[in-house]
């Protein structure tokens, strides 16, 4: 019985043993597979700006002595030396944002003093509308968000004219400098 005792002990070590080296190549055989990301999203955004290179003068208007159209800002400098001369461009303004924009006001200002006023017109027209520097009533008109990475545009031109007075005794006989005439186009997020 000793020996069947010592056998069974033998035995059960054994198995012992066996049990525990299949649990460690169990172990080493074993892999965890796992997988991890970044997320960035990106905000939507209002982009209502006046195109690069857009600016074309008219034909028959005086040619500007320097003018400039991008981002959400433009100037010119223009002399008109005579009754009939004009100065008219053309520009496009582009949405190149994610929501659709509506002109909300267009506002004409000037520098000129009333008896100037006399000797200068000056119109905007956006659309199928001109405004003046009295226009109140504006149009809600629409600029659609861009279509896939194309922005929508809508073209607006700024006309100065040198009027020719009624009375020939209201000529001018001095010149006239640095006469600020501007517009602003606001747009609201629809």
């Amino acid at each position: 019985m000793k020996m069947k005792n010592k056998t069974q002990n033998i035995l059960i070590i054994a198995l012992s043993l066996v049990v525990i080296a299949m649990s460690i190549g169990f172990a080493t055989i074993e892999r965890n597979l796992q997988v991890s990301g970044t997320v960035n999203l990106t905000g939507n955004q209002f982009i209502v700006r006046f195109q690069d290179n857009s600016y074309q003068e008219s034909t028959g208007s005086v040619a500007a002595s320097a003018h400039t159209l991008s981002g959400t800002s433009g100037t010119y400098t223009v002399t008109l030396d005579k009754p009939g001369d004009f100065y008219e461009f053309t520009g496009v303004i582009e949405n190149a944002g994610d929501f659709d924009a509506a002109l909300k006001s267009v506002t004409l200002s000037n520098s000129l003093t009333t008896e100037q006023q006399k000797y200068v017109t000056y119109t905007v027209t956006y659309g199928s509308n001109t405004y003046t520097a009295t226009t109140t009533d504006i149009q809600n008109i629409t600029l659609a968000k861009k279509s896939g990475q194309n922005p929508t545009t809508e073209n607006f031109t700024v006309r100065v004219v040198y009027n020719t007075p009624s009375n020939e005794s209201d000529l001018l006989t001095e010149d006239i400098s640095n006469i600020t005439l501007g517009v602003v186009f606001h747009f609201e997020q629809v």
